[in-house]
């Protein structure tokens, strides 16, 4: 629709994404909000929910599991800095519990490998998932107590005016989106069993 736009996509952790929207190497970025926790203009995308995921088979049926069940798993987990980890902590805290991960994670795809291949469970964003889920790789389940999730949001540097092309990509990416999470492309909760 837009053929003088031109897009390059990199992928990065958190740190060096928003490293390079304030060094204006990039234009918009995709960060774990909520939107307040940067000096950016940043747009609330959606709300993703952060599940165990376990090998098939390994425990007992059940859509949901309490962080005092999790905490006595073989765990792989990204380090503290990393937000599903910090999600998980928190009510891990609020439970009076802690988590000691067998093996320490930083790379998403390492991460769902161990799970898949049944050396252990870890923690991720159902979206991130849903498609392993839905072929009976791997299972979800909902952590309890409370609310696990994390907040996406799109961001631009606010040192910067936004150009035309900024903007368009923006709205786009935005209906997207939104097109995504009507038709179920896009998944952002577990849903019950």
């Amino acid at each position: 629709n837009y053929p003088g736009i031109s897009l390059h996509v990199k992928e990065a952790y958190s740190v060096n994404l928003i490293e390079w929207l304030q060094s204006g190497e990039i234009d918009l970025c995709f960060l774990y909000g909520p939107s307040t926790a940067y000096q950016f203009h940043s747009i609330d995308v959606v709300t993703d929910e952060v599940v165990l995921i376990s090998p098939p088979g390994q425990l007992r049926p059940k859509d949901s599991i309490h962080v005092q069940e999790i905490v006595k798993l073989p765990m792989a987990l990204p380090n503290r800095p990393f937000g599903p980890r910090l999600i998980v902590d928190k009510i891990c805290s609020t439970s009076g519990v802690r988590m000691k991960p067998k093996f320490t994670v930083d790379s998403f795809g390492i991460a769902v490998a161990i799970v898949t291949a049944g050396l252990c469970h870890g923690i991720m964003p159902i979206s991130s998932v849903m498609n392993l889920a839905e072929r009976g790789k791997l299972e979800a389940r909902r952590i309890l107590p409370g609310k696990a999730e994390r907040q996406l949001i799109l961001s631009r540097s606010s040192m910067r005016p936004p150009t035309r092309a900024m903007a368009t990509v923006q709205e786009t990416t935005c209906q997207l989106i939104s097109n995504m999470l009507v038709d179920g492309r896009w998944c952002t909760k577990r849903a019950a069993v």
